[in-house]
This record gives structure tokens, sequence and C-alpha cells, in this order.
């Protein structure tokens, strides 16, 4: 809890505190003068002095709960600590009006009887209980919000922990591809292969850039796609055939870092550079009302021998989404002799650049 909520409940508290004896004198006073028919100023005198005196006592009582912790005990501590603040509280306030009293009020011991001080406890052991409930409510209903937030919080972490621990798996598959690549071209063409290398730095030096992001703008996003189907190409050549289908894209649309790559990366490996002719590989980013949804459709086949290909970087993206927004879909489908995947987004805004 911040040192602003700390002041803040402290202020409510006070406030409640004396609004609610203004209230107990206000209506003592109009109570008894209904009673009697009369009105007295010792009544006035009695009522200010008594809610003076048991605004102290519950306040005291407060210390006393939150020293014991009782509000953090089981029910049974709860319920015996009500019994006996409320005792201690009657009886203490009680006897201290009735010594005033009698010492300043009344003329003779006789007007104070057994029957007074028995009806005066009852009724204050009543307004007392109500304090007690109204405070228990009162710390009950903030302990909870503050069980919430830290709950709240330590799922964040958890979610952030994960999210961080899952892209540490995406960024190493995504290089061993790549190096993977260049290693062919090596020995089939070494001037390809320093372009390679070359775009792979650049490649390299984007990702390592936003290594420690978790969301990044939608066009970045696409430019990094851009790069990596540079390097492809140069593997490739004419085997990859592309066509891009993008359309107008709030410029802070936040996606998850490497995602529609991962999906790219995954159809040229699963897909195209299986076939010896290559094949087309088509990625649509389209933005409406709030949701970017994500095309990328690559000639293949979906299913080899009853399983399908989905390795390590689509599972990651899947568990990703999940973290990103629940609400995030990811669809692998066969449709004629083409594979397509379908990855839907929605608005989002960065939660960690700076």
């Amino acid at each position: 809890m911040t040192y602003a909520d700390q002041i803040s409940r402290k202020k409510l508290y006070w406030i409640c505190q004396i609004a609610g004896w203004i209230l107990y004198m206000a209506t003592s006073i109009l109570l008894s003068s209904l009673f009697t028919g009369e009105f007295h100023v010792r009544t006035v005198y009695l009522s200010i002095l008594s809610g003076i005196l048991f605004l102290g006592i519950t306040h005291y009582l407060r210390i006393l709960l939150n020293y014991w912790e009782v509000f953090k005990g089981s029910l049974f501590k709860i319920f015996w600590a009500t019994v006996g603040a409320i005792f201690f509280s009657t009886v203490t306030g009680v006897g201290v009006m009735y010594i005033v009293m009698a010492l300043f009020f009344y003329e003779s011991s006789g007007e104070i009887t057994y029957s007074n001080i028995i009806m005066s406890m009852a009724n204050v052991g009543v307004i007392l209980a109500i304090w007690f409930c109204a405070y228990a409510a009162f710390k009950i209903f903030f302990q909870h919000r503050e069980n919430e937030v830290r709950k709240w919080k330590l799922e964040a972490k958890l979610l952030e922990s994960e999210y961080k621990a899952l892209k540490a798996q995406v960024n190493p598959h995504f290089i061993f591809n790549v190096l993977n690549n260049i290693r062919s071209l090596v020995v089939e063409n070494p001037e390809k292969a320093r372009d390679a290398i070359t775009a792979l730095s650049k490649l390299l030096r984007v990702s390592f850039q936003l290594d420690k992001e978790q969301l990044i703008p939608v066009k970045e996003e696409i430019e990094i796609v851009k790069e990596y189907l540079n390097l492809e190409g140069l593997h490739l050549e004419d085997r990859l055939r592309l066509e891009w289908e993008t359309h107008e894209i709030p410029e802070n649309f936040m996606v998850p870092a490497l995602g529609i790559q991962t999906l790219v990366e995954n159809a040229i490996k699963h897909g195209i550079a299986k076939s010896q002719k290559g094949g087309l590989l088509k990625v649509s980013v389209k933005h409406t009302a709030g949701i970017i949804v994500v095309k990328v459709i690559n000639s293949g086949m979906l299913k080899q021998n009853g399983q399908s290909e989905r390795g390590i970087g689509l599972n990651n993206l899947k568990k990703r989404l999940m973290i990103f927004d629940e609400r995030s879909d990811l669809k692998l489908e066969q449709v004629k002799n083409t594979v397509e995947a379908t990855l839907t987004l929605y608005s989002h805004e960065s939660i960690n650049r700076r």
C-alpha cells in the first residue's frame, strides 16, 4: 500500500468516526427531549461528553485491534475479540460516564440506580456493536482490495516471467534456422553467403534491440519480417514467390514481438523449403475496428502421415498469445493446396516501451 493510500484511508476513517459520533450525540439529545418532553442543558453536556468519550475509546480500540492483527486471524479469534472488545469498551465507557455524572451533574447518588446502569450498558453495547461491525466491514473491505491488488501484481510478474521465458526460446530457434541456411550457402554460393551474413547481422541487431520488449508496433514487426524474407530469399532464390497485402494500420497498435515472423518462418520451413519447386508465400495484414487479422498462406500440406507439423515456434506463439490477450486467436488450416495461418490480435497499448 502506498503512502498516498494510507493517508486516504486515515482521512476516511476520521471522517466516518467524527461524523458517526456527532450523529450519535445529536440523536441522544433529540430522543431525550422527545421522551421527557423537555429540553435540558445537562442532557446536551452529557451527550457531548459521551460522544467525545466513546470517540476516544473506539479509537483506542482500533489501535488495539490493529496491534493484535485481529482481522488477520481465524473466525474464532475475530468472534472472541469482538465480544471482549465490546464488553471492555462498554464497561469502561459507562463506568467513566457515571463517575463524571456523579461528580458534576447529579446532586445525589440516589439518582443513579442499578437499572439505569444496566440500561445504559445495554444501549452502549448495541452502539459499540454497530461501530465494531462497521469498522470490521471497513477493515475487511480494504484488506480484500489490498489482497486483490497484491494478487494482480504477482500474477503480472509471473506472466511477464513466463512470457520472457517463452520468448527466450523463440530467439535461439529463429537464429539457428537462419545459420543453417547460411551454412548451406557457404558451399553453394560464397558471395550470397556473405550477403546473407550481412543481412543476418542487421536482423540480429534489430532482434537484440527488441530483446526486452514484449509488445512492439505492428509496423516494426513487419519490417523484421521483410528482413527475414530477404535473408530467406538469398537461399531459396526463385523458389520463394512473395505477395504482400497490407492496409492502413494504426501507429500505436502493439503485437507480440516476433509473432508474425514466427508464422512466416513456419510457413517457409514446413511448406516452401520442403518443395523442390518452392511455392507462393502470401502475407496479409488487415486492421478493422481495433482488431488486426494476419494471414500467412503458403503452398504445401498441413498434415503428413497423420501428424500436424507444428513445431516449437507455433507452440510457443500460442502460449504467448494467451499471456498477451486471452481473446487472441491462432488458427492453422488446410485450404485446398495451401496452408493458411490466421492470427487475430486485439488492440493494445505498449506496456513495456520507454
